[in-house]
């Protein structure tokens, strides 16, 4: 969980895409949360990895409680062998990219 803006969370989920989704297969959506998709193609089989921000609020390290997004990477198609990959390297790169603008906070519940 990150303390970041929706417009922040939304540049740091297409950022994140970017380099593992082919090119000019990046969509925004919307529902049921808010985020991007894209298609990995490996052979003749293709898979969408949808990354999404939920709202959620965070403790930082001072112990103050802070409003931001946490993200989730989901997938699914045919190409069984690209999707697990293709999903940890965005959120790894989530992770990466958020992090240059919050400190990772701990999930408030």
């Amino acid at each position: 969980m990150f303390a970041v803006s929706e417009d922040t969370a939304f540049n740091i989920i297409r950022f994140s895409l970017q380099p593992i989704a082919m090119e000019g297969t990046i969509q925004r959506v919307e529902s049921p949360n808010k985020g991007y998709s894209g298609l990995v193609k490996l052979g003749l089989d293709k898979d969408k990895i949808t990354a999404v921000m939920i709202p959620a609020q965070g403790r930082n390290s001072r112990g103050e409680v802070l409003d931001g997004y946490r993200f989730d990477v989901v997938h699914k198609g045919t190409a069984a062998m690209a999707r697990v990959p293709a999903a940890h390297d965005v959120m790894t790169n989530i992770i990466r990219n958020a992090t240059t603008n919050s400190e990772p906070l701990t999930l408030v519940e």
